[in-house]
């Protein structure tokens, strides 16, 4: 089971969260900036528990698929700038469809592919775009 985490910006969150698995002896399989594979569902007492340790902490368990994708955009985003080496080839409308398509097999160029997987989600949607704007 995957589940999408709001706030999470560095490694140190990811020790957090870790920890914070641990303490409910959910077991995982990873662990990313905004995301986590747990190796089996967790029964409803364990979610409500995980949830609010984790919104003590401030971090926010997403259930929104249209929050989930902005939080994979933000933290694609915080982990190009931080943690990847600078690659001036590519420019960051190529690097998101990339991420955003893994595993998907889209086959559109650039930022057009980003937006394709949920284009619904973006139309008039001036959530997403506030949200995003507000973050950077």
């Amino acid at each position: 089971m995957n589940l999408y985490i709001k706030n999470m910006v560095c490694n140190r969150c990811i020790l957090v969260v870790k920890q914070e698995l641990e303490k409910l002896n959910l077991a995982f399989n990873s662990i990313v900036l905004g995301e986590l594979q747990l190796k089996k569902e967790p029964t409803v007492k364990q979610l409500a528990q995980l949830k609010t340790n984790l919104a003590s902490i401030g971090f926010e368990v997403l259930d929104d698929s249209k929050k989930q994708l902005i939080e994979k955009i933000k933290n694609i985003v915080v982990n190009q700038i931080h943690y990847q080496p600078v690659d001036e080839q590519r420019n960051f409308s190529e690097i998101l469809s990339k991420k955003l398509n893994k595993g998907t097999g889209g086959s559109l160029p650039g930022w057009e592919c980003a937006f394709a997987i949920n284009e619904r989600r973006y139309t008039n949607s001036k959530e997403i775009t506030d949200e995003l704007y507000d973050q950077y």
